[in-house]
């Protein structure tokens, strides 16, 4: 297989068909089925409190819970990475640390483009221009260290890490 990077420390591959689009649109997909998961499990734990609440409402918790896991998840997942990985600390490992965290900013741009979604189409009941503000630059942030830090840094072939 091909790989995205190739680094002497790397002890593992990425497949170049597997770019952070991918990742983005499997984080798309999860977190809309996660949204319609956290609907029937409420309704499920705690129907007499979930149903009083208004549609809104409803949506605004179960953003809020879809919220937090992604923090939680993303949290824990860079952490995994920077305590057992040992080629974090070695130096010049831009491109293995790139390689290592394609799929989590896939995953996270992916719940940063489901949750702009809700926002929208529930604004403003569901969040201020400061709520979409705050989507549109994470979007934003996570493109451009896509585009531009990992060319700039690693000198990976965009057409490989973008499919």
């Amino acid at each position: 297989t091909s790989t995205f990077f190739s680094n002497e420390h790397s002890q593992f591959t990425v497949p170049a068909e597997s770019g952070i689009f991918t990742y983005a649109a499997l984080g798309f997909v999860f977190f809309t089925a996660f949204e319609l998961f956290c609907y029937f499990f409420s309704n499920l734990t705690h129907p007499k409190y979930y149903h009083s609440l208004s549609t809104a409402d409803k949506v605004n918790y179960n953003s809020r819970v879809v919220s937090n896991f992604h923090a939680v998840i993303s949290a824990v997942w860079a952490l995994y990475y920077y305590f057992t990985i040992p080629q974090f600390h070695v130096e010049n490992s831009i491109a293995f640390a790139t390689e290592t965290v394609t799929p989590l900013f896939g995953f996270s741009i992916g719940y940063f483009i489901v949750d702009l979604a809700l926002v929208l189409y529930y604004y403003p009941q569901l969040g201020d221009i400061f709520m979409v503000m705050h989507h549109v630059f994470g979007l934003a942030a996570y493109v451009i260290f896509a585009y531009v830090f990992v060319k700039h840094f690693s000198g990976c072939d965009l057409k490989i890490f973008f499919n």
